[in-house]
């Protein structure tokens, strides 16, 4: 049939490269946007959606597919193949017309979604972010309408004459235009990318910040800040966040200053409420881990060598991001290294880590391993650095804490969305003054301490739970700081008037496996949990590092 309709072999290449590039962007951004609550619908459809590094598809996916555009736009230049497409009221048949103008709206919507994703991925304001966000979403379906309407305007000549209109025929130059294209849209790429690309210069100072939250240090006056664009995450406005990013060195020690705009201070991490029945833990989908309600605001810092998109290609979504993994809770993915590279994590978590010891949770991502637990929570690569395994130690019929071990435990014996047991309970009633006037409603401040520390709690026992129904602990209780690697990021925060500012500090070089040095060549990312357990912002670029 192909020799019948004499079409270039070239020709049906290019052609083929539109189409599979196009349904390869279409399925693989439908994958990111089910991430999306308010697009929770599109699980309908996970059997057909592309599991795992979907980002790193769905930005090859889009780089063919500008390459075939722009290769067509090339071939229009060619008088003889701009008249097979043009439009004319003159044309001896309505179809014709109809059919040449089907082609053009498909021109005109492909050129809108590419320079929409195009400007999400260099964070480029041609319009407002979210508003870029909906028309890009918008614009794909409306290519899948397009895609099934063309095809049907191709057939009603017949099979022979849909394959003779196939592409632009009798161009034996197709081959070297699409190999120009590529150059093209590859330079083009990288010189927006260079353009649009923070670099966050850590200066070396003789004067240091004291880690405590307070951003107006005088260094931090001195030292020049970049912005950096994060979106997605619950509970924020549109779900954006943008943050802001100052740091310094003394040869020794790193110190980091973060802000950004979260207009309440969450503290309410998964409370404990009594009821008639018993303790309850207050909290919505906490089961699923995915809670944005009854939870604390937290922080996220990445350090990777890999300037790959979407953290270092750590981020892989779907209900089946791998093959031989159990299925992730809420069906939305894990976090995994594949090149068996470590990514350094810094989890400052307000509650638990924050404001009770003072640091931030190191963690890392590493090659995923495998499930312990039919109960507890899999996530694959994400994990803790080296740490105590056993916090407490029994004796004298109670627990008491290590000397070597530090950090925080839940207060309860085994999770549950029903009636459960708690660990401790306050020594004094009195005690649970620390919470101060609460509200209960997760979409207010909290100006409280939230956890209780070690030695104001008792074992819990029935003789003593004497407390009314209705009464609020906290869940968390702390053990004080980390002793091991866990605990190597210092931390220091405050909230105020609908910002937090944080301070982190750790040391330029490391001894740990689990940790990466800040140096140059490192790559950076942030993200912003607004009282939101895994739904936080993020972003596709990371930050180039450079320690002056």
């Amino acid at each position: 049939m192909f020799r019948k309709a004499k079409l270039p072999l070239e020709s049906v290449i290019l052609h083929w490269l539109l189409v599979i590039s196009l349904v390869i962007s279409l399925l693989s951004g439908l994958r990111i946007s089910s991430d999306l609550t308010q697009h929770a619908w599109l699980s309908a459809f996970d059997r057909l959606l592309p599991d795992g590094n979907v980002f790193s598809l769905h930005l090859i996916s889009a780089m063919l597919l500008t390459t075939a555009f722009v290769t067509y736009l090339l071939l229009l230049l060619r008088k003889s193949n701009f008249s097979r497409i043009r439009l004319s009221k003159t044309s001896s048949h309505k179809l014709v017309f109809y059919n040449r103008l089907v082609i053009w709206l498909g021109l005109l919507l492909l050129l809108f979604a590419l320079m929409t994703g195009w400007c999400k991925f260099f964070s480029i304001d041609c319009i407002s972010q979210p508003q870029l966000d909906k028309f890009h979403f918008y614009l794909a379906w409306v290519l899948m309408i397009y895609f099934v309407a063309h095809l049907l305007m191709q057939m009603s000549g017949g099979i022979r004459k849909a394959l003779g209109n196939i592409f632009l025929t009798g161009s034996p130059t197709t081959i070297w235009l699409a190999t120009s294209s590529l150059i093209i849209v590859t330079v083009l790429g990288w010189w927006m990318s260079e353009a649009s690309e923070n670099t966050l210069n850590i200066k070396r100072v003789t004067t240091l910040p004291k880690i405590d939250g307070n951003p107006d240090d005088a260094v931090w006056q001195q030292v020049p800040s970049i912005t950096v664009k994060t979106k997605r995450g619950a509970n924020l406005e549109d779900g954006y966040s943008n943050v802001s990013v100052q740091a310094v060195h003394d040869d020794t020690m790193a110190y980091f200053l973060f802000s950004w705009e979260d207009q309440t201070r969450s503290m309410k991490h998964l409370p404990l409420q009594k009821t008639a029945e018993g303790w309850r833990i207050l909290q919505t989908e906490a089961g699923i881990a995915d809670e944005d309600s009854f939870y604390e605001d937290k922080f996220a810092v990445m350090l990777s060598r890999d300037d790959h998109i979407a953290g270092a290609g750590s981020i892989h979504l779907g209900s089946k991001p791998f093959k031989d993994s159990t299925v992730p809770f809420g069906g939305r993915g894990y976090h995994a290294t594949t090149n068996n590279e470590i990514v350094d994590i810094w989890h400052w978590k307000a509650v638990r880590t924050g404001l009770s010891i003072g640091q931030a949770d190191d963690n890392y991502f590493g090659p995923k391993l495998p499930s312990r637990s039919e109960i507890k929570r899999y996530t694959s690569g994400y994990q803790k650095d080296p740490d105590c395994e056993h916090l407490l130690r029994w004796e004298g019929n109670d627990y008491h804490l290590r000397p070597d071990c530090g950090g925080y435990i839940m207060n309860w014996k085994e999770y549950s969305d029903g009636i459960i047991q708690p660990r401790r309970l306050p020594k004094d009633p009195r005690t649970l003054q620390i919470l101060g006037d609460y509200n209960l409603d997760p979409q207010q401040s909290d100006q409280g301490q939230w956890w209780l520390p070690w030695e104001s709690t008792i074992r819990y026992s029935i003789e003593k739970d004497n407390y009314p129904v209705g009464t609020v602990i906290p869940s968390v209780i702390s053990l004080g700081p980390f002793k091991k690697d866990r605990g190597d990021v210092k931390a220091g925060a405050q909230w105020h008037n609908g910002t937090w500012n944080l301070e982190l500090s750790r040391s330029l070089e490391v001894t740990s496996k689990y940790d990466l040095p800040i140096a140059d060549d490192t790559y950076l990312w942030v993200s912003v949990f607004d009282h939101a357990q895994t739904r936080h912002t993020w972003h596709l670029k990371p930050i180039p590092i450079t320690v002056e």
